[in-house]
């Protein structure tokens, strides 16, 4: 429902806008009697293993909320409410301060995210040439002998798939990891129909695999609108070759 309706109604307007929105909601419908109750019966989940001590303070969990979206301490009982163990407010300063200037909130889209790295990237003083296929515009010989480079890294990133020969990989709906990957971020499958890139992700999505790119597709798979990813790998948990924070 959220991700049908209410999410798509949500994002016609200023994020600032629908942050107070919802804040100022939450806060209306906290004094609402039973309602901080009955949120706190459905999010609040409180276990002894849970629990740390940090600094001689004792907390619930190791789960809070930084301070970032309530910076002026409105919302604190309310916030509680949903089980983090401790909510940030802002800081406290010696003299008054004026606080950050509006928009303090924006979406960032998915092409700007990309942008903004490639930007960083360059003011690092990188040199990125385009168009510039190597081995065929240029050999690693001319770069290294004619060019005058001292060392060459071949960042080549994702090889072609390999395919197991087994039984319906052809069918429908069946993709490399490759392709679907390449069709949503390269071809912008993810705003069709604005892009002519059709792309078939259903409710429940099965991805063979345990390695980076695996973990890139069930990512992916979610933001497409599947409900249930599961991860299918020969081995144990343990022995996944993706890295740790990928997983």
């Amino acid at each position: 429902m959220y991700k049908q309706i209410v999410r798509p109604i949500l994002f016609r307007f200023h994020p600032e806008a629908i942050h107070q929105f919802t804040m100022l909601g939450l806060k209306i419908l906290h004094r609402i009697p039973l309602f901080s109750s009955l949120i706190r019966f459905l999010y609040r989940y409180d276990s002894p293993s849970l629990q740390r001590e940090l600094f001689g303070l004792r907390f619930p969990s190791p789960v809070g909320l930084a301070a970032g979206l309530d910076k002026n301490a409105e919302f604190y009982n309310e916030l509680s409410d949903f089980g983090f163990s401790f909510v940030e407010v802002g800081s406290l300063t010696p003299k008054p301060q004026d606080g950050n200037p509006r928009p303090r909130l924006f979406r960032l889209p998915k092409d700007k995210v990309v942008a903004k790295e490639i930007e960083n990237i360059e003011k690092l003083g990188v040199k990125i040439e385009l168009d510039s296929v190597v081995g065929r515009v240029v050999t690693v010989d001319e770069l290294m002998e004619e060019e005058g480079f001292d060392a060459v890294f071949l960042g080549t990133g994702a090889g072609l798939p390999h395919f197991q020969g087994i039984p319906g990989e052809s069918l429908n709906g069946v993709y490399s990891a490759n392709e679907f990957l390449t069709r949503c971020n390269l071809m912008k499958a993810y705003r069709f129909p604005e892009y002519a890139t059709p792309i078939k992700v259903g409710k429940n999505v099965a991805v063979v695999g345990g390695g980076n790119v695996a973990m890139d597709a069930a990512r992916t798979a979610l933001r497409l609108g599947a409900e249930h990813v599961y991860i299918v790998y020969r081995r144990s948990e343990a022995e996944l070759p993706a890295r740790k924070e990928e997983v």
